[in-house]
């Protein structure tokens, strides 16, 4: 959680003084490319805590073991692969590093959520799931 601060105080600093580097060159790590990420980790940790979190708190409630725990093994694995694909994909999508398919593993520009189009349907296939 400390690279998400770290984030947001490279944030802030870009915010009030951006003709200046903050601990990194703004050529490496852009503006856009930062913001991105730095709302997309606060998203994507909430939904894996929660989806997990179920995982675990629904056996308790029930007072019953999953049908199938390596399906719970499975999801967690999925969960950690849509995260870190789609933060990869933000950054070598808005750097330009995937060409044409930026839209479908880079980030899609949205407001909140940015991950490409082959991330977003794994969440809702995970959500689902």
């Amino acid at each position: 959680m400390s690279h998400y601060l770290v984030l947001g105080g490279y944030l802030a600093h870009i915010y009030a003084n951006p003709g200046n580097d903050f601990i990194i060159s703004q050529e490496l790590l852009p503006f856009n490319v930062v913001r991105q990420l730095h709302i997309n980790i606060a998203i994507i940790w909430v939904t894996i805590g929660w989806l997990v979190g179920g995982l675990f708190i629904a056996p308790l409630v029930s007072e019953k073991d999953l049908k199938f725990p390596k399906l719970a093994d499975i999801l967690w694995v999925t969960l950690l692969v849509v995260g870190g694909g789609g933060l990869i994909g933000i950054y070598l999508g808005t750097q330009g590093y995937l060409r044409e398919t930026w839209f479908w593993f880079g980030g899609e520009g949205r407001e909140y959520l940015e991950l490409g189009r082959v991330w977003d349907i794994s969440l809702l296939i995970g959500l689902i799931f």
